[in-house]
C-alpha cells in the first residue's frame, strides 16, 4: 500500500509541475509591453505581454510564440525568452513555396528547447 500511495503523489507532483502556468523572471529579463525599438532587444531575454493573433503563426506584438498549450489565440498572453530578429530579401524568397514574403521578422525563442516560447496565461 506505500509503495502505491508514494507512486500515486510522486505522479501528481509530476502532473502538477507540468501543468504550471508560471512564468518565472530573473533580474536579468526585461518586460515588454509595445513593440517600439525591439531591435535593442535582440539577443536578450525578454518578457512580451500582449493580445495573441488567432493567426496560423501566433504572434504578440508582432514576435513568433508558440500557442500550443495552452491555445492563448484571440486571448491575453505572456511569453519569455531570447529575442530573435532574421531579414529576408526577395532574392532569399523561394518564389515556388509557401511563405511570408520579404521582411523583417521576430521570434521568442525559449533558450531551454530552442523552439518557439510558448505563450502562459498572465498572472
Amino acid at each position: 500500500m506505500k509503495k502505491i500511495s508514494f507512486s500515486l503523489f510522486i505522479l501528481l507532483l509530476f502532473a502538477g509541475y507540468c501543468n504550471s502556468q508560471e512564468v518565472r523572471f530573473d533580474e536579468k529579463t526585461e518586460i515588454i509591453e509595445s513593440s517600439e525599438q525591439l531591435d535593442k532587444y535582440v539577443g536578450k531575454s525578454i518578457t512580451i505581454k500582449g493580445a495573441v493573433t488567432n493567426t496560423k503563426i501566433p504572434t504578440i506584438m508582432g514576435i513568433d510564440i508558440l500557442s500550443d498549450n495552452p491555445n492563448l489565440r484571440g486571448k491575453l498572453g505572456v511569453a519569455t525568452g531570447i529575442l530573435q530578429k532574421t531579414v529576408l530579401t526577395e532574392d532569399e524568397i523561394d518564389k515556388y513555396a509557401a511563405n511570408r514574403g520579404a521582411g523583417t521578422f521576430y521570434k521568442l525563442k525559449d533558450p531551454d528547447t530552442n523552439f518557439a516560447a510558448q505563450v502562459q496565461k498572465p498572472d
